[in-house]
């Protein structure tokens, strides 16, 4: 308690200072940075607020379709709400950096926005409800710490003068009864929890109770049999809740709900089981639901990484869509695939982005079918022999349910004369290797490097002891004993090898989980001057999922692109499997996320680019220079393959697992024209590792040719070579885009060169 006094004449006269109030309350309440709405005729928009205190927008452009791009509407904000009113227009509460309360309100449904109009000059904390008509209700507390509610007036929705609810309040949250009756429940002196209610719909409010310990975050939500679930943090940052024993009636005793939490938003599934969402004390987002309406709660788990503040409504299909701010301002959303079932997973919310690919629908008819009835192919990889024939290696086991209960302990193996040949043969394995003791064999991955082919697999005994495996051959037929590479107990699996430029090393990437015994699924790491010493593990990715064996970071396969490292991993979006509910049944199974960095060894979810819709694939150039993707899994008959085109303006080499004959040191480094964009003449360097023949071509973007700059044999070294923008006639061609595509013995490259006359 703090006094101050003063005199007059020789008698002291001491003041109560206001600061003592104000000390009552620790902390500022948590006000909400984002929050969504659903238009009258389906679109949901979304309104948050980054750290550089501007409150931006964006919105569907269809029913459960693309988004806008994001645009500023105020420019000093600290807190913002959003709900439709009764006339179906959507209405937005901004709290400024001066504690001011403004209103931004549609002036017709699904339409237009009228300007902002000032609602009150002095707010702290704000919550609202949509009564049973669809009145909105407006609860808030000044910088005195006095509540105050106010509502609309219909029917020109004009709002109501305020009435004061009470002397001291911080946090606030309000509910309604399923009698009608609201309710409100807020923090009072010292974080004291209370809450007080209308003694009829509409009418007086009761006096104001005790309702909880301590209260300094609170959210009110309705089970479906119309009890009031009450969720709040105390002053331990205890996340609890407490509910009605029955409707319109008295509450049951409070519960822990999560241990440690900062925040906490709650929205209805489609068939009215609440779900909670939740940040703890590191920012990391968690989810907790309602197995049953108006019952009990199931597991919670990890939802996204870090959030600062979060929102969720249901799309017009009733799928739940979710949104939160991370610490760097980055915009996420996630959305069911199913309504009230499987997440899709954390993505920043793009839109109208230039697309950096397309892959084109898978053929209904598979390129490769092993000769068991109804076993199917798995993890695999392509590679181009000595005698130029493609060599594919996988995993084949039998379906389940098909009554084979063998495990195969080999890889299958077929070959064709080119990538695309519709029918591919079938081979002898390339070897046994008995699985005891809980071995397992899986995912081969075959590079070639001077001459001699490498075969990269996950073998060892138990989860515990997981190993790289690797074998060697000549011909790829005839295969080395197995030497192993390194042991990782964290269910190491799932490895491919490429030629890093950037550091001069070979890099193994490989799926495994940070924890031993079951952690967040990671794609990690090592590297060599070898191919057989490889150094310690590091880590490039990490999901926020967490458990033990299948998830959603395998078949790591990573491209580059000019200066651009692309990492491919699926299954995704991703659900761990149940007894009920397999993994290869999963909406995720057939899914393959793609994310970009201008680092070879560190991704983020924020990364994220686009996907593709298959399990397992290998990104892949033909004998000509043309894309690939390929798709094989669990039930899905066989190996498939289907055209890629990539839209980035590159056309590089591709470092991967399959690239032309092999994955290897590459044979030359082309380097971009210049000048670019030109008029008279440009330049097109490149250097070459070995001796060998150069094919140097200039084509249109159609793939017709222009122009031969070079076919010959040349030594290795540094080349310039200069075109003048004319074709084979000599002639001048029109201004456009063309492509300068260099070939060698093994690899294709090219860039875009842009002539203007």
């Amino acid at each position: 308690m703090f006094f101050t006094f003063r005199t007059v004449g020789r008698y002291p006269i001491f003041t109560l200072v206001a600061l003592f109030f104000i000390r009552l309350f620790a902390g500022e309440p948590v006000l909400p940075v984002i929050t969504t709405g659903q238009n009258a005729d389906g679109r949901l928009e979304v309104f948050y607020i980054k750290t550089d205190r501007i409150c931006y927008h964006r919105w569907q452009l269809s029913p459960g379709g693309e988004w806008s791009e994001e645009t500023p509407c105020y420019d000093s904000a600290k807190g913002v709400l959003m709900d439709l009113d009764k006339d179906e227009c959507l209405n937005v509460f901004i709290i400024d950096q001066d504690n001011r309360l403004f209103l931004k309100q549609q002036s017709s449904p699904a339409n237009g926005w009228y300007d902002v109009a000032e609602l009150d000059d002095q707010v702290k904390a704000i919550d609202f409800l949509r009564d049973q008509d669809g009145t909105l209700h407006l609860f808030y507390t000044n910088l005195s710490n006095v509540l105050y509610h106010r509502w609309q007036l219909l029917p020109d929705k004009h709002w109501s003068e305020k009435q004061k609810l009470a002397q001291f309040a911080g946090a606030v949250a309000a509910g309604q009864n399923l009698d009608g009756r609201l309710e409100v429940f807020y923090s009072g002196a010292d974080e004291i929890f209370y809450h007080k209610g209308q003694n009829a719909p509409g009418g007086a409010w009761a006096e104001e109770n005790p309702f909880s310990g301590t209260a300094k975050h609170i959210a009110v939500s309705q089970n479906t049999d119309g009890r009031l679930e009450v969720f709040f943090i105390d002053r331990e940052n205890v996340l609890q809740h407490r509910w009605q024993v029955a409707p319109n009636n008295g509450w049951d005793n409070p519960a822990v709900f999560a241990d440690r939490a900062q925040f906490i938003t709650v929205e209805k599934n489609h068939d009215g089981r609440m779900e909670v969402f939740y940040s703890d004390l590191n920012h990391i987002l968690h989810h907790k639901w309602q197995f049953a309406p108006s019952s009990g709660w199931d597991r919670g788990e990890q939802f996204g990484w870090t959030a600062r503040g979060m929102a969720a409504k249901q799309n017009q299909n009733g799928c739940l869509e979710a949104f939160y701010m991370d610490l760097n301002d980055t915009l996420f959303h996630n959305w069911q695939l199913k309504p009230g079932l499987h997440w899709a997973g954390e993505h920043p919310l793009v839109s109208n982005h230039s697309p950096l690919f397309t892959v084109d629908e898978f053929p209904s008819n598979p390129i490769y079918k092993t000769s068991h009835k109804n076993w199917h192919v798995n993890d695999h990889c392509f590679i181009q022999g000595k005698d130029d024939r493609w060599h594919m290696f996988g995993i084949v086991w039998p379906d389940p349910g098909s009554g084979d209960p063998t495990l195969a302990d080999y890889f299958g193996h077929a070959v064709a004369d080119n990538l695309n040949q519709k029918f591919w043969e079938e081979q002898p394995p390339p070897f046994h290797e008995p699985l005891t003791n809980g071995k397992v064999l899986w995912a081969p991955h075959v590079i070639r490097h001077t001459n001699i082919f490498y075969m990269f697999y996950c073998s060892g005994g138990s989860v515990e002891s997981y190993a790289i495996a690797l074998r060697t051959s000549d011909d790829l037929i005839d295969w080395s004993e197995p030497i192993i590479l390194f042991r990782d107990g964290f269910q190491a699996r799932d490895p491919m090898v490429r030629w890093c430029t950037d550091v001069e090393k070979w890099i193994m990437y490989y799926t495994a989980t940070d924890d031993p015994a079951g952690g967040h699924p990671v794609v990690a790491y090592r590297t060599s001057n070898d191919l057989i010493q490889w150094s310690k593990r590091e880590i490039a990715y990490t999901d926020y999922h967490s458990g033990t064996g299948y998830g959603p970071a395998e078949s790591p396969f990573v491209v580059q692109r000019g200066d651009d490292y692309y990492l491919f991993i699926g299954p995704r979006p991703f659900d761990y499997p149940t007894e009920s509910l397999p993994d290869w049944q999963h909406p995720g199974y057939d899914g393959t996320d793609v994310f970009r960095s201008n680092r070879w060894d560190h991704w983020e979810n924020s990364d994220y680019v686009g996907h593709i819709a298959a399990h397992a694939p290998e990104i892949l150039q033909d004998e000509h220079g043309d894309w690939y993707v390929s798709r094989a899994g669990i039930l899905r008959g066989g190996l498939y393959l289907t055209r890629m085109t990539w839209l980035d303006g590159l056309d590089s080499p591709v470092s991967g697992r399959s690239l032309l004959r092999s994955l290897r040191q590459p044979s030359f480094f082309l380097q971009q024209n210049y000048p670019n964009p030109f008029n008279s003449q440009t330049f097109i360097d490149f250097t070459l590792s070995n001796h060998g023949r150069v094919f140097v071509q200039v084509t249109d973007m159609t793939g017709r040719e222009v122009r031969v700059l070079l076919d010959e044999e040349r030594p290795a070294g540094f080349y310039r070579m200069k075109w003048d923008g004319c074709d084979r006639n000599n002639l001048k061609v029109s201004s456009g885009i063309y492509l300068c595509r260099i070939r060698t013995e093994n690899e294709v490259a090219g860039v875009k060169m842009i002539f203007i006359r």
